[in-house]
This record gives C-alpha cells, sequence and structure tokens, in this order.
C-alpha cells in the first residue's frame, strides 16, 4: 500500500513537472515571435515583450508606428492621431500588425486640476447628471523598435486637448485626462515615421 502510493505520488509530480515545463514553452512561444492578429495587441511591446516576426526599423522612412496612450482607469488603448489639417496620417494609423516597425508608449508622469476643468451633463438624459472633472497631464511617451524593445525616444509632453469627450463609462472615471492634439505628435514622430526628405 506504501510502495503503491509512493508511485502514485512520483507518477503524479512527474506530470506536474511535463506540465510545468510545457506551460513554460508555451509562455515563451507566444511573449516572443509571433504577431498577434490585431495592432491594438501588441499593446504588450510596452511592457518588453519582443516581436521576432515584426518588421525591421532600417532605412528611410517611413516607419509605421503603433500608438499606445493610457486611459483614466490605466488601461492602453490605441490612438490614431491625425495631421493637423484633419487629414490621415497614414504611418501612424497602420491596421496590419505586419507593417508596424515601432511602438510609442504612453504614461501619466502628472496631472494639474484646476477647477475650471469640468466635464458634465453626462446621464442627463436619463433623469440625473453627472460631473467629472478634468486634470491636464504630462506623458512621458517612449518610442521602441518592435522587434527589439530598443528604444529610440523619450519626451515629456503636456496634453493640450481638454475637449470633454460625448460620453463617460458607467460607473464614471474620479477624472478624465487631457490628451495629445494633432500638432502635439509631430514633434514626437514625424522625422521617425514619415517619408525622409531627400
Amino acid at each position: 500500500m506504501t510502495q503503491r502510493r509512493v508511485t502514485r505520488g512520483r507518477i503524479v509530480l512527474a506530470v506536474v513537472v511535463v506540465l510545468v515545463a510545457a506551460g513554460v514553452v508555451f509562455t515563451i512561444k507566444t511573449l516572443s515571435g509571433g504577431l498577434p492578429d490585431r495592432v491594438y495587441k501588441l499593446e504588450t511591446a510596452c511592457g518588453g515583450t519582443t516581436y521576432e516576426d515584426a518588421a525591421p526599423y532600417t532605412g528611410p522612412g517611413p516607419h509605421p508606428v503603433a500608438i499606445f496612450m493610457p486611459t483614466e482607469f490605466g488601461e492602453l488603448f490605441v490612438v490614431r492621431p491625425d495631421m493637423p489639417d484633419r487629414s490621415d496620417w497614414a504611418a501612424a494609423n497602420p491596421e496590419d500588425p505586419a507593417a508596424v516597425q515601432l511602438v510609442a508608449c504612453g504614461t501619466v508622469e502628472s496631472e494639474r486640476r484646476s477647477a475650471d476643468l469640468v466635464c458634465g451633463g453626462y446621464g442627463a438624459m436619463v433623469g440625473r447628471s453627472t460631473a467629472v472633472p478634468m486634470a491636464r497631464a504630462t506623458y512621458r511617451i517612449r518610442v521602441y523598435e518592435l522587434r527589439t524593445h530598443r528604444e529610440l525616444r523619450s519626451v515629456l509632453v503636456e496634453g493640450e486637448d481638454t475637449h470633454c469627450p460625448l460620453s463617460i463609462s458607467d460607473p464614471p472615471p474620479e477624472r478624465l485626462l487631457s490628451e495629445l492634439t494633432a500638432a502635439q505628435w509631430q514633434p514626437v514622430l514625424a522625422d521617425l515615421v514619415e517619408v525622409a526628405a531627400r
């Protein structure tokens, strides 16, 4: 009886070791190499994940970049800035993960609140009205090569876009954050993503 229990325990332990080892191999394979099927899934690159299959960052531009900025709740979301004339900035709006060479990742460095920045009227259509303050957020934006996570640039920018969103989540956030304008994105990324001047 004791010998049978010891043998069964060894078998269970061996199976657990094999499964853990397989899990480690699976995790390593999914965290590097193969690109995801959607651009928004490249947000893991902001945390250090590298993609061996990513397009190389080499030669003259344009170098397509996926931009990820934080929400009021701390998650990252894809930002697709326009040019100041409101036309499409194609290299900063890639639709195919295989085209992306760079990722620009934002983090909130500081916030500044003022009494005059408040967004309100949310929920008025259903009999309640909610007001949410907006903070002027200063962001640290780091640009990385997608394939290697090599940092190419790090800049501090205070978001100047304080337009209130048309709708907010329910429950509402504690505060809203100002964002970068189209013009503010130009000095951060233009020389990396636009066609090089001849």
